[in-house]
């Protein structure tokens, strides 16, 4: 089942270790077409391209099923950050049936049953640009960017 589909704020490789596509998520639990029109709506508001402030000196663990709508029973691993159009980024998602991530935060290991180590980093700044992410599998390396 996964997250569905959703809209994300994508980071360069370079940024953090991930396996999969490392990202900020705005949205999930989203219909493909809602999740396309809301991107829409962001992108013709605040633009393509954002900058969140990442705080790498405190890693969390994200409890599983973190979503309302979350059944997949995978955790994760990442670090919370600010991002200085997030509320309104909420305000654009009340007239979209979806799951909107109240503080923006980057997953950057899954795990389903396996133990996990964080890591602490330096703080970083990273650039940001707008997507819609199929997220419809379980598997997070098998998730992608549609736009």
């Amino acid at each position: 089942m996964g997250y569905k589909y959703g809209v994300w704020l994508v980071y360069d490789k370079y940024a953090f270790p991930t396996t999969h596509i490392g990202h900020f998520t705005i949205t999930c639990f989203m219909e493909k077409t809602d999740a396309f029109s809301l991107y829409n709506d962001l992108l013709a508001t605040y633009g393509k391209y954002h900058y969140i402030d990442v705080k790498g000196n405190i890693p969390i663990i994200f409890d599983k099923n973190m979503y309302e709508d979350d059944d997949n029973d995978m955790g994760s691993w990442g670090y919370e950050g600010k991002q200085h159009d997030w509320e309104n980024f909420k305000k654009c998602t009340n007239t979209y049936e979806c799951n909107f991530s109240q503080i923006p935060h980057t997953s950057i290991e899954y795990y389903k049953t396996h133990s996990v180590e964080p890591r602490i980093i330096d703080d970083i700044c990273v650039k940001c640009r707008l997507v819609v992410a199929d997220i419809t599998d379980d598997d997070p390396l098998k998730w992608n960017i549609l736009v």
